[in-house]
């Protein structure tokens, strides 16, 4: 009899077990981060790679006609991280990652995670040095409405943080984006660039949206599934 009921206490503790296992299990969702989290908005570690397909819309203008056609073939383009190496820079030196496209022959480039965010170097020249022009490529953290200019507050490129949860599904799942748009104040109204952001995964999409093609005798309206023109997506 004693027995049995030792047996019974061990398989309700394996079962409770079991219960508390499979309860935490169910808790993970894809639901936004809490305020107080905080992660690196691009994940830096050797090996890790991002592939990306890209669609894009042709445009041309005829005698004031506006033609539009999806382009036939999508573009894809990965992004790997090849190496990891000490950067000496304002006489500071710390570990910082080289990321190369693996699609185009274009130069790789060095990066580092910041209290600031995500830093450029620059480009790492075949001699093994780097050219360095450093950017803020992406503040984080931050909030809707905070804006960041690559260099200095007179230079570079601005971009403003639009969204702190905007949900985007791509053939890699659904995702929880952080929304920055580059700031253009010669662009129309309705025209913009936007890249989303998933912190500890990075960037999962990048999109033009055009809703008025200025490249003719006069603006013309864009038809709306023409006007996301550039379609950038992470597909794993």
């Amino acid at each position: 009899m004693r027995k049995y009921a030792m047996k019974k206490t061990v398989f309700y503790v394996f079962y409770l077990g079991l219960l508390f296992l499979f309860s935490c299990s169910s808790q993970k969702t894809t639901e936004n981060n809490p305020p107080d989290f905080h992660e690196e908005i691009v994940p830096l570690a050797l090996e890790n790679n991002w592939n990306y397909t890209i669609e894009k819309v042709l445009f041309s203008c005829i005698d004031g006609e506006l033609h539009c056609e999806h382009y036939d073939v999508i573009d894809t383009t990965s992004a790997l991280v090849t190496s990891s190496l000490e950067v000496n820079y304002e006489n500071e030196t710390f570990p910082a990652f080289v990321i190369e496209d693996l699609n185009y022959s274009s130069f790789p480039f060095v990066y580092r995670n910041t209290a600031e965010g995500l830093i450029e170097y620059g480009k790492l020249e075949s001699n093994g040095e780097i050219d360095f022009e450093v950017k803020l490529k992406v503040k984080f953290p931050i909030q809707t409405g905070e804006t960041w200019k690559e260099f200095d507050e007179y230079y570079g490129d601005e971009f403003v943080c639009v969204s702190e949860d905007d949900t985007l599904t791509t053939a890699a799942g659904t995702f929880h984006c952080y929304v920055f748009e580059l700031i253009d104040e010669s662009s129309p109204e309705g025209n913009y660039t936007r890249f989303y952001y998933k912190p500890g995964i990075g960037l999962i999409a990048e999109i033009r949206h055009k809703e008025i093609y200025v490249n003719a005798s006069e603006p013309v309206t864009v038809p709306e599934e023409y006007q996301d023109w550039y379609v950038k997506k992470l597909f794993s």
